[in-house]
Order: structure tokens, then sequence, then C-alpha cells
């Protein structure tokens, strides 16, 4: 019996080499059948790819190799080697069991590549680590790495047939460099170091009827896939072209950094978005030098509010870089900023449809500082950067000295810290209508900010060689942007009895509305899994609490009921000064303020006013659990310190039911601390 296994790649011909070891094997029974027929699926296209790049009819083929060999395991017993006998360079090739062969009696389950020392059939290794590629755009080494398996078939009329499927996922990245360059590794990578989401070493259960790659712990799974690359050298005019296998996973909605090592160390890092990568496809991956990943450096001037400043602008690769110009609450430069085409009117500055509070000048909603999703600053560099409200300009210029100078031929303001520390604002000009303007005598840095009393204008950061102030600016102008990171929240008197001071906003959180980092109770870093199996203080059940424990029947007994400060989400995140809120500080808040359901800047939640007038507001943020992420926009939990008396559990306050509730310490929940 003769097989067809045919993978469509990309438009380049490519010849997939796969090669297996002699060896011997097992005796599975005597039989007339010797001969199999293994069917390979394609790899079908996912559907982004395929828009993106030219697929000609024609493709690439899969070829076996002299010596090829298939696995073949019966429901019990040990393994059969299936040699290839005839089809060494074609698409369809012959295998046979030589002396051994299968009972029509029995079931078999297939898989690719084989190895001699498989001796579970439920536990097939899968290794994707290693991956090493020899030239640029060369596939030889793919094979080792394209895992197959076929679920369990009878033998039926003296023939088998196996429909084997591809079970990983097939990737080609091409990078473009814009420099002649001599490549040693690539990798990707997602996540943190011990929440990694990409399988590295794996199984497969033959005995499923759906075959797939699992990792039998987090320890399998790792934040990066690393592929070696031998005599890959490209000109300036080239790109290169590289060649992966990997496990499923699904990454859509992520962001995955793509690092370039070159033969002298030096590296360059890429952004591009995440895919559902799906057993069976292949995905093409395109890098420019619009992808390249800036690094903007924080700056700390010693300035009151602990504000952190970046060192350049949004989208510059150098402090005294211009970098990118937007149009205010647009994350997307333009090259025609006006009326006609700003995103938030419908083509004049009285048609305002988003942040407006007078309705001379459109649809009022009340929104006076950006959304998240519409700060350039958060959406164009990440992590918790955002646009400076209009309060941090002013600590700025009231804090700092300012010195106009040039800077590597760029003039601007060097801007001094009381502790020292500088950063330089270039006088970058602005675009109006398709023109730029005033560039190296004027600079404008819009805020996060709107104007109070003209809805079409921002209040800005104004500076020339003469001064410096914050004024307002039209929205319709294209400006430069500069980032902050606010370092730690700030302390809210709510004039509560006890005198306790809440934060202003969750721990993680760059804003009093963002949701911030979820955490399991006693635990201080964030993670992708929140259940028993991940959770610190036990060992893998809610009866083997090996911490925080007064009762035996939930582990081993160490009477401690309130946190200790290492294990203390606020302490340990946001600095000595600050631990998380206990039972009783939550009781107080609930008694003594008053709480309205609101929204803020677009976020569900509630507005927590003390007796003196000042107020907090605490979002719904939802939660995690052991099935994930949900209730974001509905339910808002927050941990306390405080263990329940049912050890398994630690108290949270309810904001939807007004009241105290108990979740599982595993859960992921946010954390508000209060100043100690």
């Amino acid at each position: 019996m003769k097989c067809v296994i045919k993978i469509l790649l990309l438009h380049i011909a490519i010849v997939f080499m796969s090669c297996s070891e002699e060896a011997m094997v097992d005796n599975l029974g005597n039989s007339e059948l010797k001969k199999v027929c293994i069917t390979g699926k394609n790899f079908q296209y996912d559907s982004a790819t395929r828009s993106s790049v030219n697929i000609t009819e024609s493709g690439a083929s899969f070829t076996w190799c002299e010596n090829d060999t298939v696995g073949i395991f019966p429901n019990t017993g040990s393994q059969a080697e299936f040699a290839m006998s005839q089809g060494a360079g074609t698409e369809t090739a012959t295998f046979t069991g030589g002396g051994w062969a299968l009972k029509s009696s029995a079931t078999y389950a297939a898989y690719y590549p084989y190895n001699f020392y498989n001796r579970d059939l439920k536990n097939i290794p899968v290794i994707y680590e290693g991956q090493t590629q020899n030239g640029n755009a060369t596939t030889a080494h793919i094979g080792a790495y394209d895992f197959m398996a076929a679920s369990v078939s009878t033998p039926e009329n003296g023939a088998v047939s196996f429909d084997m499927q591809h079970l990983g996922c097939l990737v080609q990245l091409t990078v473009d460099l814009d420099e002649a360059a001599t490549i040693n590794e690539v990798s990707i990578k997602y996540g943190e170091e011990n929440s990694g989401e990409f399988i590295t070493n794996g199984y497969i259960d033959l005995s499923s009827q759906t075959p797939a790659i699992q990792a039998s712990s987090q320890e399998d799974k790792s934040n990066t896939i690393s592929i070696v690359l031998e005599n890959l050298s490209v000109t300036a005019e080239e790109a290169a072209t590289v060649y992966f296998m990997m496990a499923p996973v699904n990454l859509e909605g992520k962001t995955i950094d793509v690092t370039v090592t070159k033969d002298n160390d030096d590296t360059k890092t890429y952004q591009t978005a995440g895919k559902n990568f799906i057993a069976g496809k292949a995905y093409a991956i395109a890098l420019t030098n619009k992808d390249v990943l800036l690094t903007y450096n924080l700056v700390d001037l010693g300035l009151p509010s602990g504000t952190l400043w970046a060192d350049r602008n949004v989208g510059a690769d150098a402090p005294e870089a211009y970098g990118d110009y937007f149009a205010w609450g647009d994350v997307l430069t333009t090259a025609s900023p006006g009326w006609t085409d700003y995103k938030w009117c419908e083509g004049s500055s009285v048609t305002m449809t988003k942040y407006c509070t007078d309705d001379r000048f459109g649809t009022v909603d009340n929104k006076t500082v950006l959304e998240l999703e519409d700060d350039a600053a958060y959406i164009n560099m990440g992590m918790n950067w955002r646009m400076p409200t209009e309060k941090e300009y002013s600590e700025l210029i009231s804090e700092c000295t300012w010195e106009w100078i040039t800077q590597n031929g760029t003039a601007g303001y060097k801007v001094t810290g009381t502790n020292g520390n500088s950063i330089f604002f270039p006088a970058a000009g602005f675009w109006v209508v398709s023109n730029a303007t005033s560039a190296g005598t004027y600079g404008y840095y819009y805020s996060s900010s709107l104007n109070e009393e003209y809805s079409d204008r921002a209040n800005s950061l104004c500076l020339s060689s003469e001064e410096f102030y914050v004024s307002d600016i039209p929205r319709n102008h294209a400006l430069t942007v500069r980032a902050v990171v606010k370092n730690g929240p700030d302390k809210v008197d709510l004039g509560l009895s006890s005198g306790t001071l809440w934060a202003d906003r969750n721990v993680g959180a760059n804003a009093p509305e963002a949701y911030g980092d979820y955490f399991a109770w006693g635990e201080t870093t964030t993670k992708s899994t929140y259940d028993w199996s991940t959770y610190k203080w036990c060992q893998g059940s809610d009866a083997t609490m090996t911490k925080y424990c007064t009762s035996s029947y939930y582990g081993t007994i160490d009477n401690k009921t309130v946190l200790d400060l290492e294990d203390d989400a606020a302490f340990v995140n946001i600095g000595a000064e600050w631990r998380m809120p206990t039972e009783e500080d939550f009781r107080e808040l609930h008694a003594e303020c008053s709480w309205t359901s609101t929204t803020q800047n677009g976020t569900n939640g509630y507005k927590v006013t003390g007796p003196n007038g000042n107020s907090i507001f605490l979002p719904t943020a939802g939660y995690y659990g052991s099935s994930g992420f949900g209730g974001a926009g509905s339910y808002g939990y927050y941990w306390s310190s405080t263990l329940h008396s049912i050890n398994a559990n630690a108290t949270s306050f309810d904001l939807e039911m007004d009241y105290f509730d108990v979740h599982s310490r595993y859960c992921g929940l946010p954390v508000r601390a209060v100043a100690r």
C-alpha cells in the first residue's frame, strides 16, 4: 500500500527532509498485513497569513528520506518500526514492517518521527528545544520537529490506513534588518520566566482519539522559543527567513517579542501581534524596522509625586529625536491632521463625539482625561506608560530647572530635577493640515487633560527658547508625546476615624480606573494560571496548606492569620510604606464612607467618598479563577490580608453585593493598598 504526504507551505520552493535511525522492534504477532498506508494532512494556511503572502499553486512538498521510519503501537504491548521500503525523494512512500506484522484483531496508533526508546503509547516525548537552521530560508531541520500522529485504527480486509495529523504549527519568520549582518539566533518570547506558554518538553497520548501535544506541568513550558542559526548572513537588501515548529498556543490579542542576536552579540528586538496558533496550520510573520521595540528609560527627577519620566518621546530612538506626532486622543500617527480627519469629531471643532463637557462643542460625555485606549503613550509603549496630566507638567515646571541647549545638534530644553537627574525635551514643532512647522524653534507636548473651558482643545506643554508653560492647543494638531510612569499611588485621606490613608489606585495600575495586577492570596507576583496546582502555600490541594493555617484539617498548623509583609503584594510591589488592608480596614471604609456606583473614564466601579469629602475609585475589575478570567466590569473583589476561619479561603470585599466575602486563596484578585 502507498501513502501520499503533501504539505503545502509557502510560495518559495521547500523540501522537508526528515530522517530517522534504524532500530530493532518487538514482535506484534503473525498476520498477512506487513504494509500500511499513511496519509499526512496538508498544512492549512492561517487565514491572516494567506492574505499577507503570495501563495502559488505549486506550493512546496514534503518528501520522504531513505530509511525514514514510523512507529506503530498496538493497544497493548510494545511498538514496532515500519520503515520505508520505496519512494525516497518523492511524496509517496510505502512502509513495511519487514518481518513484523499487524494483527487484524488488534487496534493500532502511529506516530512520526520514530524513536526506538519510546515504550509507552500514552507518553510519546515531544521536544521543541534545539532547533537549528543552517543557512537562510532552509528547512532541512523541520522534519525532526514535525510531530505527527494518527489515532487508533483497526486492520480491515488485510489493510490499515492511518490518517496522520500534524500536531504542531509551522512558522515562517521573515526579518528585514535593513543592514548587512550575520545572525546567530532568533528567540520568540511571551510572558514571564516562570509562567511561559510555549511547550518545550511535552508528550503525545496515542491512546486518545484526538492525539495532541500536552505538557505534564508548568515546568514543561517556557516563555521563550529559540532557534540557533548557522551560516545565515544577509545583505542590507536581503531579509532573513527562519522556519521553526512549535506546539499550538493561543496568543491572540497578546504581544510577542522577537529578538535577533547577531554574531557580534548585538541584539535587535521586534514586537508583533500574537495569533491563535492552531495545530496543522502554517503562519507567516514578517518584521521590519517599524516593528522594532524601542527602549525607553525611566528617569527619576526627585519629584514630590514620585512620577518617573521617559527619557525620550514616543516613537523616538534617541533622547534628542523628535519621535512620532499624534492628534489628541488618537494612538496612530497621522500625515494630515485637521478636523476633517480627526478621530473624535464629525468634521469640525463643534462636532466632538468624545471628551466633551460643553454642548457648544459637540456631544457631552463629561470625560476630561484620556482613557487608556486613547492614550498614545500607553498604546504605543505598553507596560505602565501613559501620557502625563496637566498637573504633572505643572509639577515638572515648578520643581525642576530648565535650560535651553543644543544636544547632538537638536535644540530644546534640558530639564534637571532636584536630585540632579535630567531629561531633554527637543523643540519638535507640530503638524497641522499636512504641514510640519516650528521644528527647532518651538516644542508642543500633549497632556492627557482636556481643557476645562474649550472642549475642542487639550492642555499641553509649550516651549521656546524664551519660555515654557502649559497652555491649550487644538485637539486636531499633531504634537509630540512624552510619557510618564507613576512611581506608586497617591495617598488619599478620607477622614476616617483610624486615620488610615488609602491608595488612589490598585497595585500595578497606572490610573485610578485601571484594573492593575491580580494576585493569589499571599503571593506577590502575577501568573497565567490560578488554581491549587500553582498556589504557593499548598501542595496541590486545599487540604495541604503549608503556611497560614490554624487547623490540621487544612494542612500544617502555624496559627498565622494575617499576611507577613514578605507575602503582602502591596508591600512587595509598591514599597515599604504600603500594605494590604485588613478585614477591619475594609469594615471601616464600608461603615464610614458613602458608596456610589458610577463610571469613571469608561470603567465601571464605585466612588467611595469619605467624611471629609475626599474620594477614591474602586473599579469592578473581575477576577481570575480556575476557569480563567471573568467578571470585569460587573464584579469587583478585593483581597484583605486576613485569613478566613476556613483556612483554604481568605477574606475579600465584594463591591457589588456590598458585603464581606471569602474566596479560595488561589484566586487572582486585585489589591488596593493602605499606607502603613
